[in-house]
């Protein structure tokens, strides 16, 4: 089995098993303190893309399994996206710089640079849970 179908195979068995656990009740808000929910709301704005680019890059590669188990990631990663329900804070000027860059990368450097993303929100929202023992963000 390549690599790419080790990972599409991975992502499918985890979108198969999250399909069988309950959701966390979204209904809940956070109930982080204010400087809390305003680092969480502008850090979600980094968490809110769609990976349209990223999926069309995948796509131009050339390996099915390789686009499958991208458009996996990126479908993994939306319910996070709105956690708390608090609307991400609006993209400002000085994001513009990087999101012009971002496109003009290639696929193996954008997703180095989403992989540190991604090593950053798990300790980023794992400190969250552990400050502020929200409910939501523990479930999450």
């Amino acid at each position: 089995m390549s690599t790419s179908e080790t990972r599409c195979a991975d992502f499918a068995d985890r979108a198969a098993r999250r399909a069988t656990e309950p959701e966390p009740d979204w209904s809940l808000s956070c109930q982080l303190h204010s400087a809390g929910a305003r680092s969480l709301r502008k850090f979600q704005v980094g968490e809110s893309g769609d990976g349209a680019h990223l999926i069309v890059k995948a796509d131009a590669a050339g390996d099915p399994d390789y686009a499958t188990a991208l458009r996996l990631f990126v479908a993994e990663e939306q319910p996070c996206a709105d956690a708390g329900g608090a609307a991400a804070i609006r993209r400002r000027p000085d994001d513009r710089p990087a999101l012009q860059l971002r496109p003009l990368m290639g696929l193996r450097l954008e997703l180095m640079v989403l992989a540190v993303a991604e090593v950053v929100a798990l300790r980023y929202y794992r400190a969250l849970a552990d400050g502020g023992r929200d409910a939501l963000l523990v479930d999450v």
